[in-house]
C-alpha cells in the first residue's frame, strides 16, 4: 500500500464516523503538516499539541485495524488516547534509535501489535 493509503482511508472511516455521530470533529482533524511516516518523537513530544497527537493516533491506529479486518468498528476515543499514550512513552524510552528520526508509524506499530486484545477489531 502507498504510504498516504492508510492515512486516507483512516481519514475517510473517521470523517465518515463522526460526522454521523455529533462528536467533535476538530478532535479528529489532523492540522500537524509533516507526513506521518516523517514524524520524529522530537517533533511529537516537543512541538505536536496534544490535538495533533490524538489525530496523528487515530490515524494509526484506524488504518491498523482497517488492515485486519476491511469492516472493522470504530473504536471509543479511549482506545485513540491509549495509543496516544503508548507512542509518548515509547518516544520518551530509550529504544536505541534516533529521537530525531522518523519513527513514529512504527512505535504505533508496535503499540498496536504489542496489545492486540485492547487495539484490534
Amino acid at each position: 500500500m502507498s504510504r498516504t493509503g492508510p492515512r486516507l482511508v483512516a481519514a475517510a472511516v473517521v470523517g465518515a464516523v463522526v460526522g454521523g455521530c455529533g462528536a467533535d470533529v476538530s478532535r479528529y482533524e489532523q492540522t500537524w503538516e509533516t507526513p506521518h511516516a516523517d514524524t520524529t518523537c522530537v517533533e511529537w513530544t516537543t512541538e505536536m499539541t496534544k490535538q495533533q497527537q490524538f489525530a496523528m493516533a487515530a490515524d494509526l491506529l484506524t488504518a491498523a485495524r482497517i488492515n485486519d479486518d476491511e469492516e472493522a468498528s470504530f473504536p471509543e476515543d479511549q482506545t485513540f488516547e491509549e495509543m496516544q499514550a503508548g507512542i509518548q512513552e515509547l518516544c520518551e524510552a530509550d529504544l536505541g534509535y534516533s529521537a530525531d528520526e522518523p519513527a513514529i508509524p512504527a512505535l504505533g506499530l508496535i503499540v498496536y501489535s504489542d496489545d492486540r486484545e485492547r487495539f484490534a477489531p
